[in-house]
């Protein structure tokens, strides 16, 4: 079986602390081999806007390898946003069972106010049904935004939490690359504020 990993990350940026831009990012890995890494930019957006349309932006790009090139997969999701983890391996269920269908409106359960990022959110869970009709899949939460002094500490963490067992070295291999995602998001905000510096 083939493995695929899949880590994104996503940031909203602002000059004034009121008009925010979002970046987001994903890196895609087959059997530890980068395959590819991209980065968008959107004139408005929040910073958990920016992490659900980075893990948009994955899985459509899982779902196209395995539409291009079909095998035996088995993906893995990882996301450094404990609201997006929630939000599409919790939350979901009640968002679905209250407005009594995938595609009607998704509010709170306590709030009944309308959930936010609803139309990014459903369009990853609707990903998520259609790789899992093929192939295997699980999702993750890191924290990859820890020193790497901390990284035995945030390895605890991630196995207690992900209730999983993987090595110190799989951890590694995650935590860099999701590391790696961060770093794309704010290269591509640089490039986006250096060519509006250009063009004035």
């Amino acid at each position: 079986m083939r493995q695929i990993y899949l880590f994104t990350d996503g940031g909203a940026f602002s000059e004034n602390y009121k008009d925010y831009e979002m970046c987001s990012a994903f890196v895609m890995h087959v059997d530890e081999h980068k395959l590819c890494e991209k980065s968008y930019y959107e004139e408005e957006g929040t910073s958990p806007r920016a992490e659900i349309y980075g893990i948009n932006k994955g899985l459509k790009e899982v779902l196209s390898l395995m539409e291009t090139v079909p095998d035996d997969y088995s993906i893995h999701l990882f996301t450094d946003s404990e609201l997006c983890y929630l939000s599409l391996t919790q939350w979901i269920f009640g968002w679905i069972k209250r407005a009594g269908g995938i595609d009607n409106e998704y509010k709170g359960g306590k709030t009944k106010k309308a959930v936010a990022n609803q139309d990014l959110i459903r369009e990853a869970y609707k990903s998520i049904l259609e790789i899992t009709n093929k192939a295997k899949f699980r999702m993750y939460h890191i924290n990859s935004h820890v020193p790497v002094v901390r990284l035995a500490e945030a390895y605890e963490k991630f196995n207690k939490y992900n209730k999983v067992a993987v090595s110190p070295q799989f951890f590694k291999f995650c935590y860099e690359n999701n590391r790696r995602c961060d770093a794309l998001v704010k290269e591509k905000y640089e490039e986006i504020t250096n060519k509006k510096e250009n063009n004035k």
